[in-house]
């Protein structure tokens, strides 16, 4: 039976097809020791992935793309939710101190005319 590529999309004209692999390495890949630390913290394993090197069906162009266990895909995306939440939560006391700011100004503004008579 054989085997095609994944479908993926081209980075550069955007077109989702089957194209062709015209490089793959077979080095184990690790990132950096903080990035490693991370997936060990979660996974209980170092991350570890492949590369690919696609050629567009398309407009030619050539493209990387990484090949790596579902677990490490699940793990980013869960700390990109994570994070997400965090950055919300943030924003909204940001603004809820921002309102605070305010009030305390306006108070202290009739607090000095007060004072002033």
């Amino acid at each position: 039976m054989p085997r095609h590529s994944l479908k993926t999309q081209c980075p550069s004209c955007g077109i989702y097809d089957y194209h062709k692999v015209v490089k793959s390495d077979s080095t184990h890949y690790r990132w950096d020791n903080e990035i490693s630390d991370f997936f060990i913290e979660k996974t209980g394993r170092d991350i570890s992935f492949r590369e690919h090197i696609r050629k567009c069906s398309t407009c030619s162009h050539q493209f990387y793309t990484v090949q790596m266990a579902k677990l490490y895909l699940k793990t980013m995306i869960d700390e990109i939710k994570t994070l997400q939440s965090e950055q919300q939560r943030i924003l909204k006391e940001n603004q809820n101190l921002t309102n605070q700011v305010k009030r305390l100004q306006s108070k202290l503004m009739m607090i000095q005319r007060l004072a002033a008579e």
